[in-house]
């Protein structure tokens, strides 16, 4: 399947900064308009597992229709399936699919899922009827070997008026899919197999049907691994689940040592939705690598309810039980935006999940926004506990890069003697061996008519400096390449600020000057591949 991201420069989907936060303050992009609503965690699944895209507006439009493209790419994607080659175009109305969108269209019409209308058309912009979409659910349920029972309908009120065509659709209900929809206060809940489907109803039935097929065809368990068995110096590497990232896995996962997976996120009150991958989790049991299930909470408002209710976190700690059970080597706390006043209850909850894990030599690892001894000053910088965590985990990260970000002005998104500063506050709070240096494997470019910046692959960024002949050499503080381009459709002009392979090797030294246990990088994908030629160098002599 073709990679779902442009290959030159773009906005990173996953990693955009929130609005005049502090440096250290990366967050997974939030929709603006799902908090609160009922589907607010499976909307969120759906964008962490990279099911769905964040749009340029960041609003998801929970209430309204899903189109028939939007829930044939997310059924496509949620179950891995491969795109064929394809001769002849699959429908009639081909043209009418945008062609970053075809190979998922492509992949479930050659699952079976979707055969089109009578007149061999696709018709990508109706919304999608409820039967429409159990029949697409079922049919693959179907192939799993559940059995379809039409006598299922009869749950709802209205179950005598889905057709005779949507037998296989009986087969979501069975497994519990399928959800009703409100009816006579006191009477069963109607099919309505004739309505539409919103967005958020559809992302809640994709994240409630990857469960069912994940119970009914398990993943590949990733090895437990415990942290004496790791090299002495590691390389733990974010990823999310998206073809160009999977690529970049196949041809240099040797050189990771634990496998983050970004998809999980807690609720308010302790609920865990995410979306596994099975081929990931494949790749990890065949390298016999650990792979940890990463919790991306990053809203402040739900992270306070989370903490400071005893039942949510107790709720919590049972669901992360049972992501063990499904093949995980253990959990990334990847707690971000903390107000400071729930310092100790994130702390007490660290201990909880430690607590919970350790029994079965899981992993427990967190990541912590850069803090220095200048900053400690500061109110907003006392959120997290760095010498309490410290004890309890098993490696923590510290994210040495958005120094500048977004909103901020133009400048290195991780300076060297920045990071330095940064790590020798950590090593006095936690034991070096525990800490993880913070590599970003994207930059950032600022219009210089001004505006926020972007972020941008550092293998794009360095292909577009090499494009224009600019010699790749770092600032001897920074150990950042920075440089100006203009951009050939638009005419803006650009600075841009990255680390290339030179300054990475800069970088990398303070893992030896500070005894550190080895580099956390975000993101896999991002990244050029000699990238992995500096780790290799940095890490190597301290295995």
């Amino acid at each position: 399947m073709k990679p779902r991201f442009p290959v030159v420069l773009l906005v990173l989907a996953s990693l955009v900064l929130a609005a005049a936060t502090p440096a250290g303050a990366e967050v997974i992009i939030e929709f603006s308009d799902i908090r609160g609503h009922n589907s607010e965690i499976y909307i969120r699944a759906l964008l962490y597992g990279s099911i769905v895209e964040p749009s340029e507006d960041r609003r998801f439009r929970p209430d309204e229709p899903v189109t028939r493209l939007d829930f044939a790419v997310w059924t496509a994607r949620a179950l891995e399936l491969e795109a064929p080659e394809v001769a002849e175009p699959p429908f009639r109305d081909w043209d009418a699919v945008p062609e970053q969108y075809r190979p998922q269209v492509a992949a479930v019409r050659a699952a079976g899922l979707i055969e089109g209308y009578a007149d061999g058309t696709f018709r990508p912009a109706p919304g999608l009827t409820r039967v429409e979409m159990a029949l697409i659910l079922g049919r693959y349920l179907v192939g799993l070997g559940v059995k379809p029972e039409t006598r299922q309908f009869l749950r709802f009120s209205d179950g005598q008026e889905v057709p005779g065509w949507a037998a296989d659709a009986s087969a979501a209900v069975r497994t519990g899919v399928i959800l009703p929809r409100p009816g006579v206060p006191g009477a069963p809940g109607r099919f309505a197999p004739f309505e539409a489907v919103t967005r958020a109803e559809a992302a809640q039935m994709v994240i409630r049907f990857r469960d069912v097929v994940q119970e009914i065809s398990p993943m590949p368990r990733a090895p437990v691994t415990p942290p004496s068995v790791l090299p002495r110096a590691i390389v733990l590497a974010y990823f999310v689940n998206t073809d160009s990232a999977y690529q970049s896995l196949l041809e240099h996962g040797s050189g990771i040592d634990i496998l983050a997976y970004v998809s999980y996120s807690l609720s308010g009150a302790g609920e865990l939705a995410g979306v596994d991958s099975p081929r990931t989790m494949a790749w990890a049991a065949a390298k016999g690598r650990p792979v940890l299930a990463m919790l991306g909470n990053h809203d402040r408002a739900v992270n306070s309810r989370l903490l400071n209710s005893p039942a949510a976190r107790q709720r919590a700690i049972q669901a992360l039980l049972g992501l063990m059970d499904r093949g995980y080597s253990g959990v990334d706390l990847n707690f971000e935006n903390l107000d400071p006043a729930d310092r100790t209850a994130y702390t007490s909850f660290v201990a909880e999940v430690v607590a919970a894990l350790r029994p079965g030599s899981y992993l427990v690892t967190t990541s912590v926004p850069a803090r220095n001894a200048a900053m400690m000053a500061q109110t907003w910088a006392t959120a997290y506990d760095y010498a309490g965590l410290g004890r309890l985990v098993d490696y923590m990260l510290v994210m040495t890069y958005d120094q500048h970000y977004s909103t901020s002005v133009p400048g290195p998104v991780g300076a060297l003697n920045w990071a330095s500063s940064v790590m020798a506050y950590a090593t006095s709070q936690v034991a070096p061996s525990k800490l993880l240096l913070g590599i970003p494997s994207y930059g950032y470019q600022w219009p210089e008519n001004g505006g926020r910046a972007t972020a941008i692959f550092a293998r794009s960024a360095i292909a577009r400096a090499e494009e224009l002949g600019i010699p790749l050499v770092p600032d001897p503080v920074t150990a950042e390449l920075t440089f100006r381009y203009r951009h050939p459709e638009t005419g803006i002009w650009y600075r841009v600020w990255v680390t290339e392979p030179k300054g990475l090797a800069m970088k990398l030294g303070l893992i030896a000057e500070y005894n550190l246990g080895g580099l956390g990088m975000w993101r896999v994908g991002y990244e050029p591949p000699t990238y992995w030629e500096e780790f290799r160098r940095a890490l190597l002599p301290r295995r």
